[in-house]
């Protein structure tokens, strides 16, 4: 478990393929704060039998990507946030 959560940290996204329902497979990224904590997560879900290996990895590679986005766009470096003193 350690070494896929290590992986996970080091690619952006990480993937649960029937681990925790089988024939359920689900990739997420994390949305982290200025401070590169993570705030919020953005995944997909699908049936396991409907795609292949390399359709989760373009998928978490795209996820990884947007929540980088995002999290730029929520939690702008140098930036104070509106609202917050």
């Amino acid at each position: 478990y350690q070494a896929e959560a290590t992986e996970a940290v080091e690619r952006g996204w990480a993937i649960d393929q029937e681990h925790l329902y089988r024939g359920v497979s689900m990739v997420a990224s994390a949305i982290t704060d200025r401070d590169g904590q993570p705030r919020f997560a953005i995944s997909a879900i699908g049936i396991s039998a409907q795609h292949q290996p390399d359709d989760l990895e373009r998928i978490g590679t795209s996820l990884r990507d947007t929540a980088r986005f995002v999290s730029r766009a929520l939690f702008p470096q140098g930036e104070a946030l509106k609202g917050k003193s």
